[in-house]
């Protein structure tokens, strides 16, 4: 125990040892309060460097692997899938790049159905990449995650490569069989490409992913005889040499391209430019948008509460602060201990700040590598994120602690050994207080009044509570939100009538072509509607949303929602989605301009159409829309199509249209309507798999300050407390007045925390979500359980304190308690 004495008293210089020691004495006597400060410290820096560390890792990791397996930087592709001799296309594309690149491949990439699983129960739409083996791969080379790989000496063999998405999603293991449009094939191994990091994709009016989409590499000689087009390639990549513009390169072939001899037309991309490649950069902005809120929303609640704290804490402090300015010992001094006190706080906080972080980092990077599989990833140490998050760390508590410890110093000492009910002025809350009746005697009002005794301070415990509470409430109705959207966009697509099988052939058929034949008219079939799927964009002003147009008989419910197919739409317009028309601020009856591909010869071109919005379908999704088949011609096409949705009759199975279906020739995929929707809960489920670390922290950080708060608040009771006893009061009673006082607070700032919790929310959903996810307009939607669980951990945290600190006040020593100086 440090000692003062008349040379310390006199103002003799003191060494930093003393004053280390002196603020050890009060870190050793708030020991539990200290650590409680430093945690929420801790937890608030910690969520905002862990969250901002994992958007650098995922980019610098999508860079590192598209850069190790030498991803393609040009691809050159026939229009409309078409297959030209190897050969042919291949001088071709050289011929046009001439020095410009170092590396050039051909390949044959068709889609075909694709059954996996014991005994083929697994359906997908397959995406079959035919590579040289014999020639070697050397551009969008692939990384084996499990099993064996294949090369040379499986040029001519029959042996594939499994997506790892796909298995990862369906737990296939490293090794099995498939089937191949009917044909059994065994794949040896599970890999990661760089083309196909990204398997999401929209089909008509769901979205396809991981779930429904199997990538496999096979040996070329294989994939040209399953797509029954020996000798043939349909996809050219090349590298560009170092130091050459990639998009100049890019020109330099669509012009000499399109004056060579080839009898197709064809299209050139850069694979940065690509909306795959694009869409998985912007998703990391996207989602770092969402949680950068959320970081700050915790960060601002957890400063606020650390600066309260501290606040109360020196606070606390003012009866010592007064025995020392009694005994003569310098204000500027005096200052010293509460200040090194808070400082040593700081540095835990940091210190603790920095592991968090680390920690909640490498938490959502194992959630993302489940999530987002990726053939490299790297998490270097963010030097710059955790400085900032450290000063802040720093800063937080020492400006907690600032102005009390400045006022604390400037008062006279007999004010500062005054009691601190005392030494507040009389309010007006105070006097209507004592005015107002209240039932009960003196112990059962005594929670109200001890609550209304210093307002300032009540209110402040009532902020922090709420601040904290808040984004836990808003991180609930984000989850809930999106589990709600899914179930509206199932409803919408399921339209109530049961499961629907939707066939998509591999190129544009006559609607009487043998194929088509095949598929309505199997004896399977119970109700079928033929349909064209195509890409375009709608325009408003400056406005451009991507779209997936199904041209189907508009009064047909199997082939749209019902609520469309009532209403009886008539043809020359197109129907849009909600959010597509919320995005374009139109509404029904208005025009938009509709950019379509129009047939021109051997290809196609984009051309702009004025068209009148015919309807408005109550869809999440802005990629939806519809028109009538009767406006093919609109697209330079009649009596063309490329899908059909089809239903089985009643005594068969899905199951067994299913395969039916897939083995017809030029049958492209065969997947139910259910398992397509089953995407957009992946989509989402990570997301919703990162809130729940967001939940975790905010309800840990919850019950700190909760506790902290209410413990605080005992001490600065503990001579009210050890007069209630010594007039005799049980331990007992004097507890339950201490938490039903803290469980009173807490349920103001439960309240006020779940009305700003919800502000909070609307204004993500209004704001954050539509920037980060623009496809997908999220309902707003909290369930009860969000609501309980928020409270809950709220009234438990308050309640706590009080119960934890029973213990103390049994062994209390009244008249040391009482003493005000000894």
């Amino acid at each position: 125990m440090v000692r003062l004495t008349p040379r310390h008293c006199a103002g003799d210089v003191v060494g930093p040892v003393f004053w280390l020691r002196w603020s050890w004495r009060g870190l050793r006597q708030r020991f539990v309060q200290v650590i409680a400060i430093a945690a929420i410290i801790a937890l608030g820096s910690g969520i905002y460097a862990g969250l901002g560390s994992t958007s650098v890792w995922r980019t610098q990791s999508l860079n590192v692997s598209f850069s190790s397996l030498h991803a393609h930087d040009l691809e050159v592709q026939p229009v409309a899938g078409l297959a030209l001799p190897t050969r042919t296309l291949l001088t071709a594309v050289r011929s046009a790049g001439g020095a410009s690149l170092s590396a050039v491949e051909a390949r044959l990439v068709t889609d075909l159905p694709v059954r996996a699983g014991p005994d083929g129960t697994i359906p997908a739409a397959g995406v079959i990449v035919g590579v040289d083996l014999a020639k070697g791969v050397h551009i969008d080379r692939w990384k084996v995650t499990g099993g064996g790989t294949i090369g040379s000496a499986d040029a001519t063999g029959t042996q594939v490569l499994l997506d790892e998405h796909f298995a990862a999603q369906h737990h296939l293991p490293p090794k099995g069989e498939l089937w191949i449009a009917d044909v059994r094939v065994r794949y040896v191994g599970t890999m990661l490409s760089p083309e196909y990091l990204n398997t999401t994709s929209t089909l008509g009016g769901v979205i396809q992913g991981a779930a429904t989409r199997a990538v496999i590499v096979a040996p070329l000689s294989l994939a040209q005889r399953l797509a029954s087009q020996p000798g043939q390639v349909n996809d050219v990549v090349a590298l560009v040499r170092h130091g050459v513009s990639v998009e100049h390169v890019a020109t330099q072939l669509s012009q000499q391209l399109g004056r060579s001899t080839l009898p197709i037309a064809t299209t050139v991309s850069v694979r940065r430019d690509s909306l795959l490649t694009q869409s998985l950069y912007g998703e990391v902005v996207s989602e770092q948008k969402v949680f950068s809120v959320f970081a700050l929303l915790i960060l601002l609640g957890a400063g606020f509460a650390a600066f309260n704290l501290t606040r109360r804490f020196v606070e606390a402090q003012r009866r010592d602060l007064g025995i020392a300015m009694s005994l003569g010992v310098p204000r500027s001094r005096i200052a010293v201990r509460p200040l090194a006190l808070a400082l040593e706080v700081a540095v835990a906080g940091v210190v603790l700040g920095v592991a968090a972080g680390w920690g909640i980092g490498q938490w959502v990077v194992a959630i993302l590598k489940v999530k987002v599989p990726l053939p490299v990833w790297q998490s270097p140490w963010q030097a710059g994120l955790f400085v900032r998050a450290a000063v802040l760390g720093l800063a937080i508590p020492l400006a907690g602690s600032l102005y009390p410890v400045w006022r604390a110093v400037r008062t006279t000492p007999t004010d500062a050994l005054i009691p601190p009910h005392l030494r507040t002025r009389r309010h007006r809350l105070l006097g209507l207080q004592r005015k107002t009746w209240m039932p009960g005697n003196t112990m059962t009002q005594a929670p109200l009044r001890r609550a209304t005794i210093a307002p300032a301070r009540s209110l402040m415990t009532i902020l922090a509570i709420a601040l904290v509470l808040a984004p836990l409430l808003a991180a609930f109705g984000a989850t809930d939100s999106t589990t709600s959207t899914i179930q509206s966009g199932d409803q919408i697509l399921s339209g109530g009538r049961g499961d629907r099988l939707l066939v998509s052939l591999e190129s544009y058929q006559s609607a009487g072509s043998s194929v088509v034949t095949a598929v309505v008219g199997s004896k399977l079939v119970g109700a079928s509607a033929l349909g064209l799927s195509i890409g375009g964009y709608l325009i408003r002003g400056h406005t451009t949303v991507d779209v997936s147009i199904d041209m189907v008989d508009l009064g047909n419910p199997l082939a749209v929602p019902t609520s469309l197919a009532t209403q009886r739409v008539q043809p020359g317009g197109i129907v849009i989605s909600a959010k597509a028309a919320s995005d374009l601020h139109v509404a029904q009856g208005g025009r938009i301009t509709l950019r379509h591909p129009v047939a021109h010869g051997t290809g196609y071109r984009f051309a702009d159409s004025v068209l009148p919005v015919r309807a408005v379908v109550a869809s999440p999704y802005s990629f939806v829309a519809y028109m009538s088949l009767k406006d093919e011609p609109l697209m330079g096409l009649s009596g063309i199509v490329n899908t059909a949705t089809v239903v089985p009759r009643h005594d068969v199975t899905m199951d067994r249209l299913q395969r039916s279906v897939s083995a017809i020739p030029g049958v492209a995929a065969a997947l139910a309507a259910s398992s397509l929707t089953s995407t957009m809960r992946d989509v989402l489920g990570g997301i919703s798999n990162l809130f729940i670390i967001l939940q975790v922290v905010i309800g840990l950080m919850a019950l700190l300050v909760a506790y902290n708060s209410s413990k605080i608040g005992s001490d600065e009771r503990v001579r009210e407390n050890a007069t209630m006893m010594a007039f005799g009061t049980t331990v007992r009673r004097v507890v339950l007045i201490e938490i039903l006082e803290s469980v009173l607070l807490g349920l103001v700032g439960i309240g006020l925390g779940i009305a700003t919790g919800l502000l909070v929310l609307k204004w993500i959903l209004a704001t954050v979500f539509p920037a980060a996810i623009p496809e997908l307009a999220v309902l707003e939607s909290v369930r009860t359980t969000s609501y309980l669980i928020t409270a809950l951990i709220g009234v438990v945290a308050t309640a706590l304190a009080p119960l934890l600190g029973a213990r103390r006040l049994r062994a209390m020593n009244l008249p040391d308690t009482l003493r005000y100086v000894e």
